[in-house]
């Protein structure tokens, strides 16, 4: 493997932050332009040049992801609280969306759905939000409220505040059963239900069912340890509300597999790591991880197939 191009003079970036789209019609990789500001550095990877600078934030950049044709990238901020949508032809605006006002947050993980539909957004706190990317006019309610009291207030406040109204909010959150650790998303269609993945740090996986119409709380459907070890262990994490789910949620029961593994949960992985089913990465971690689970077919899994993919339901003993 030689080197075709190095890009060079490139800011600090610790955290390795960048994102890469493989659309074989937008190949482009996203990159910080800056270390004191959300600058975006687009770089066209087919041409091997620069593509278009991005001014995204005021405030270094904590997250970016590509959606998947590659046409619109989201980034967030250290900040946390603003979540921003940009066109990569020509760094356009399309959607702001507003995670939160009452903290900063650390964004962990920013994540399109397949369909380009709906972003997720994780940080260290113990909700994850899904935005629906639809244009404002689409919103009845929205419409109404323009046409009435907000949109009077708007002619009067000043441009800062009215950028705040304007801010979408989220669609759907999921509550998660802790806080303070780290976390990947995705959102993928299985069985033909729109569901929200989120893998833990500390070697759990969740899985919630998306209502595409009403949105709010989402349903936690399953829940799986990936590491292996007995339930009844101590996972030394931060809980909400003194160690439990929180008010009106129960614990999930983990799906038992008697063989020791299960290929739904190779499958997972290989979605959460942007990868075709069974492809792991080189880190200790997933390998330690591969070891908990059996290798699917090599062919993956049909997930439009109800035949052919593994039900998502707890196994009878």
């Amino acid at each position: 493997m030689k080197v075709l191009h190095t890009i060079r003079e490139t800011p600090p970036n610790p955290q390795g932050l960048c994102a890469l789209s493989i659309n074989d019609d937008n190949c482009y990789l996203a990159y910080p332009g800056s270390s004191t500001i959300g600058e975006v550095q687009i770089f066209d990877v087919i041409n091997l040049n620069a593509k278009t600078m991005i001014p995204a934030h005021d405030s270094p950049l904590a997250a970016i992801a590509f959606s998947p044709n590659g046409t619109r990238i989201a980034t967030a901020s250290e900040k946390g609280t603003v979540i921003r949508v940009f066109s990569v032809t020509d760094g356009t605006k399309l959607f702001e969306f507003r995670r939160g006002m009452k903290r900063c947050v650390a964004i962990s993980c920013l994540a399109f759905s397949m369909c380009s539909q709906y972003l997720a957004c994780s940080s260290n706190t113990e909700t994850v939000h899904v935005f629906k990317l639809e244009e404002p006019s689409s919103s009845p309610r929205r419409s109404v409220e323009e046409s009435s009291w907000m949109g009077y207030l708007t002619n009067y406040l000043p441009s800062q505040v009215t950028d705040v109204f304007n801010q979408g909010r989220a669609f759907a959150t999921a509550h998660l059963p802790f806080s303070d650790v780290r976390n990947t998303i995705a959102i993928t269609t299985i069985q033909n239900q729109l569901r929200l993945l989120v893998a833990s740090e500390d070697g759990f996986l969740y899985v919630y069912n998306i209502d595409e119409k009403e949105g709010g709380d989402l349903t936690l459907l399953i829940q799986h340890r990936l590491d292996g070890r007995s339930e009844d262990s101590q996972r030394g994490r931060s809980q909400v509300d003194g160690g439990g789910l929180g008010s009106g949620r129960s614990e999930p029961q983990p799906i038992d597999n008697p063989d020791g593994g299960s290929p739904l949960l190779s499958s997972y992985a290989g979605i959460l790591k942007g990868n075709s089913p069974g492809i792991m990465s080189d880190s200790d971690k997933l390998r330690e991880m591969a070891t908990a689970v059996e290798s699917p077919p090599k062919d993956g899994f049909q997930f439009n197939d109800d035949q052919e993919y593994p039900p998502l339901t707890q196994k009878s003993d």
